[in-house]
């Protein structure tokens, strides 16, 4: 097998010369082969290794579940989700790493469906009292205590519309007279 590392643009790197961001792996093997992976963080504060298959479809596996499949072994993931231990989800770790079932898994991360609208809006607002400025769904998804998607189950998929259902404007201003609206 013949490998061959190219840069950000697409050239071939020198090996020597460590500036060179390496990005993209072309392997030329069968016409089945992959053309090129990548790494790069998703919405969830995860690494994940994104490739094409040969018909230019898109693949992505967190690399926190490879590191526990090389671990543990295949078997050990099947059907289950794997959870960062200490919530940080860039620490991929083995020791860090632990197997859970769905539901497991979402009963862990609170899926919100026991809380209140206003314990959820509540929420939202100290998290814009913590950042200084309206929060955006990468915030709620790396950092608060529920997922954008408890959010929108409660309250539609307009994110503007949500902060503004929470008392909070579009510079982050929190609106003081929100509590007692809520009462």
């Amino acid at each position: 097998m013949t490998m061959s590392t190219l840069d950000n643009r697409g050239q071939k790197s020198d090996p020597n010369d460590k500036r060179t961001e390496t990005k993209y792996v072309r392997r030329e093997m069968s016409p089945s082969a992959v053309p090129y992976m990548r790494t790069e963080v998703n919405n969830y504060g995860h690494v994940v290794w994104r490739q094409k298959t040969s018909n230019q479809k898109n693949v992505s596996v967190p690399v926190h579940r490879l590191q526990y499949v090389a671990e543990h072994g295949i078997d050990s993931v099947s059907g289950k989700h794997v959870h960062h231990k200490n919530g940080i989800p860039w620490d991929n770790r083995v020791e860090n790493l632990e197997p859970m079932s769905p539901s497991e898994h979402s009963r862990h991360h609170g899926r919100g469906d026991d809380v209140s609208d206003t314990e959820l809006l509540a929420d939202l607002r100290a998290g814009a009292a913590v950042l200084d400025r309206r929060p955006r769904v990468s915030d709620v998804n790396n950092w608060g205590s529920y997922s954008s998607s408890t959010y929108y189950r409660r309250f539609g998929f307009d994110w503007d519309e949500i902060c503004s259902a929470a008392g909070i404007d579009e510079n982050g201003d929190i609106e003081s007279t929100w509590w007692e609206a809520q009462e």
